[in-house]
């Protein structure tokens, strides 16, 4: 499920499970551990590109997967995100330089991969989400690091909506270092190989060859109906807003409607409280947040509903307002862990 070559230098690890859009299963993540633990001892190798198939990078950890083996089982599945974020960790820590071309869909797990990369290279058939909240969970992978750092509206659009925005709005935010055409990249990887990826200077001489303008896309269009809803207070006060708006925020008011009510608040007060936190101390947090989402049973419900079922989910609390703060604030605590 993971291919491996190295030339001139440069590693090149691909993620070869094409059939399931190159989610992540527990195997997968086990072996990209033990290959970048060897990779960054190999004195041979100055450099790291991660890349996927035609049309994914990577959509994200195999929740299908981990419902079967892990949640209907009564297993914990803490092991299987304790490792995924330990391999986002050892990417973000390699110690030589790392490119990503996150060609395709790039989701959940697979932004974790791609985020802590010295390079992440966008295109137009990108694809770039966190839809964690239908499923009964949060944006993980130590995301919120990197969302915390954005424009609020924006950051609270995404995160808690999990919309999905295009390479040409991740190299806006500045979620992309890079942003080219698809047909460049067998080029572009070629040339990341030739030049022997020795110094970050020779590989944004490289990628720099290969930029494209940016284009306007929905994200832009909609850019004044984010700020005006997505800068509230609250998150009670946001969505009452939206449900008393404009026929655009109507239409997203319901978009809300099958997500994770704690969920919610938890991406609500996470991004203030991110702005604080290191990625290690928010992969931590991550962990105790689904820790918490797994007993609960609203990870368990989130991806039944979503993923096997596909009906609607039926989430504790069933509502914003039933959501206890105190447990919240709490899960967005440093210091405390929360038992049921």
């Amino acid at each position: 499920m993971i291919q491996t070559t190295i030339e001139n230098g440069v590693a090149v690890i691909r993620l070869n499970r094409d059939e399931k859009l190159n989610a992540l299963n527990f195997s997968m993540i086990l072996e990209l551990q033990d290959l970048l633990h060897h990779l960054a001892e190999d004195a041979q190798v100055k450099g790291l590109v991660l890349k996927g198939g035609s049309k994914a990078f990577c959509a994200g950890g195999d929740v299908v997967d981990l419902y079967k083996h892990y949640i209907i089982r009564g297993k914990d599945p803490n092991p299987f995100f304790a490792t995924e974020f330990k391999v986002d960790n050892q990417i973000e820590t390699f110690p030589k330089p790392v490119v990503a071309l996150v060609h395709g869909i790039t989701m959940g797990g697979g932004v974790g991969l791609s985020c802590g990369a010295d390079f992440i290279v966008a295109d137009e058939t990108t694809t770039w989400a966190m839809p964690e909240t239908r499923l009964g969970i949060v944006p993980d992978v130590g995301v919120g690091y990197y969302l915390s750092k954005l424009p609020r509206p924006v950051a609270l659009y995404l995160s808690l909506l999990g919309v999905s925005i295009t390479g040409s709005d991740m190299m806006k935010l500045g979620l992309a270092t890079h942003y080219v055409k698809s047909k460049s990249l067998i080029q572009l990887e070629s040339d990341l190989i030739a030049c022997g990826m020795a110094t970050t200077a020779d590989i944004r001489t490289v990628l720099d060859a290969y930029r494209v303008p940016t284009v306007t896309t929905a994200l832009d269009k909609a850019k004044s109906d984010i700020d005006r809803y997505f800068d509230s207070t609250t998150l009670e006060a946001l969505l009452d807003n939206l449900s008393k708006g404009s026929d655009w925020g109507k239409d997203v008011y319901q978009w809300f409607q099958d997500k994770s009510p704690l969920s919610l608040k938890l991406v609500f007060g996470k991004y203030d409280v991110g702005k604080a936190l290191t990625r290690q101390e928010t992969f931590e947090m991550d962990e105790k947040i689904l820790d918490y989402c797994y007993v609960t049973g609203n990870m368990g419900e989130g991806i039944r509903a979503a993923m096997i079922d596909k009906d609607p989910p039926h989430f504790k609390p069933t509502s914003v307002q039933d959501v206890d703060d105190d447990v919240v604030s709490r899960l967005l605590s440093k210091r405390e862990r929360v038992v049921k």
